[in-house]
């Protein structure tokens, strides 16, 4: 699959998100312009998921690569009302 960078020029995330469980879904490229917008974007997402796929809250997660925008995220959702936990920190462990 080629991706427009073109289209995700100035974009926040370069992201690819599949529409349900469903083999052979089309998928979708989305962008953002700004974190907030991408936060906001998000929690919408998810509460269509709940909607037309009966999704749980357990069943969604959120990678980021900053606590920043962890941090971000959390505070829209906070202002959303859409229950989440975050994992500030985590140990990555050599193979033993």
């Amino acid at each position: 699959m080629q991706i427009n960078n073109s289209f995700l020029s100035g974009a926040v995330t370069r992201e690819m998100e599949c529409h349900s469980q469903v083999p052979g879904e089309p998928v979708v490229v989305h962008a953002e312009p700004n974190p907030a917008s991408e936060a906001h974007w998000l929690a919408d997402r998810i509460r269509e998921f709940q909607k037309t796929d009966n999704c749980k809250l357990s069943e969604f997660a959120i990678l980021t690569r900053t606590n920043r925008r962890a941090a971000l995220i959390s505070r829209v959702f906070d202002d959303e009302k859409i229950d989440h936990f975050c994992c500030r920190a985590v140990q990555i462990l050599p193979a033993v």
